[in-house]
């Protein structure tokens, strides 16, 4: 737990006493920087010195409500939140900032902090991380954790603190293995400051190129080797090479309509089967998509898309009179009836059900 501490003699009496060690007051000077838009401040609990620093810019979370409630006012808002779990859109922030905080977070965890901060940023912005250089217990075996004072200047005033925290497990936790892990997650370094025990780093996110949706290529299969093998391809590219490609419902649905409008009905039909079992699809979405084929003429393919729905929702007496009404269409009373009695027997009070089989029945 992140713990925010006060120098003073008697804290410092108790940290020595417990095999603690003290460095001395450090002072940094906290510039203000230029951002635009909003700022995601992990761990902005506590002091909250962007918070101060850039007011309502800024959103900042924390793990612990505590930290922010003790936090001044200055965010915009403020959430409880883990970083290694983001409830954030992909490319939402064009700024974050992580202030004396990766100390606290276990080392284990770092990784997920820097590919979740990489997904929520846009291409192209900056991570600014304000941290300690903090050593390795293998390294220092009379200790157990280390107190850092500090002074941090900002333009309008000054704050006094310090931060306890137990030594680094494995290995020193300084710029450079920040840089390393950052690196891996994908961002590039654009600055790097080292003073005293303390660093500030900068990381930016760079362009990437843009990912190409994955119905270009399914198209192009379709093309030349078929449906079958597009819809085999899809699902391999989806599960070996999934950043590789966007795999979305709309960019399926759109491929689906430049089949239909092509004349590939078939093709177009299996693209439509497809989106509803990838993206399973409720009740609703799925009959809306057999009416379509319905309305449209295209009986058989709108009956493979309802026979589907009645699978998928057999207590739905919805889908059997869908189907029932696809089978009227296609001169199918027998299945017609068969279906509309379904719909009935899931549903007494069924109207639609009840008027068609009478006029089934009836031979009307």
């Amino acid at each position: 737990m992140k713990r925010i501490l006060l120098v003073s003699l008697i804290s410092i009496s108790i940290f020595a006493a417990c095999k603690t060690a003290i460095i001395k007051t450090q002072t940094i000077e906290i510039k203000d920087f230029d951002a635009t838009g909003y700022i995601l401040d992990i761990g902005g609990g506590g002091e909250g010195v962007i918070g101060q620093l850039k007011t309502n810019q800024v959103i900042a979370i924390d793990l612990y409500k505590s930290e922010l409630e003790s936090a001044p006012d200055g965010p915009f808002l403020k959430i409880v939140m883990d970083a290694t779990d983001l409830k954030f859109l992909d490319n939402t922030f064009e700024n974050a900032t992580i202030f004396y905080t990766m100390m606290y977070i276990p080392a284990e965890k770092h990784e997920k902090v820097f590919s979740e901060l990489y997904r929520t940023l846009k291409p192209g912005t900056l991570l600014r991380i304000w941290d300690v250089n903090l050593p390795a217990r293998t390294d220092n075996p009379n200790k157990k954790s280390i107190m850092y004072p500090f002074r941090f200047k900002l333009p309008t005033k000054s704050i006094r603190t310090a931060y306890g925290v137990r030594l680094a497990k494995n290995e020193i936790q300084n710029a450079d293995y920040y840089t390393r892990i950052a690196e891996k997650a994908g961002f590039k370094v654009a600055n790097m400051i080292n003073q005293d025990q303390s660093f500030y780093l900068e990381l930016q996110k760079y362009p990437l190129l843009p990912i190409p949706s994955i119905i270009d290529t399914l198209r192009q299969i379709i093309d030349k080797e078929g449906i079958k093998v597009a819809i085999n391809a899809y699902q391999q590219l989806k599960q070996n090479r999934p950043n590789d490609f966007v795999f979305t419902r709309k960019g399926l649905e759109k491929l689906c309509t430049n089949l239909y409008v092509d004349g590939k009905i078939k093709e177009s039909l299996e693209i439509a089967i497809l989106i509803i079992k990838d993206f399973n699809l409720d009740e609703e979405t799925t009959n809306s998509y057999g009416i379509e084929y319905l309305n449209d003429g295209k009986v058989n393919e709108a009956i493979e898309i309802l026979q589907l729905n009645t699978l998928k929702f057999p207590q739905s007496a919805n889908t059997f009179n869908s189907l029932g009404n696809a089978y009227i269409k296609s001169g199918n009373k027998i299945l017609a009836i068969k279906n509309f009695e379904e719909a009935l027997k899931l549903d007494p009070q069924n109207q639609v059900a009840n008027q068609m089989l009478e006029q089934l029945k009836s031979g009307n």
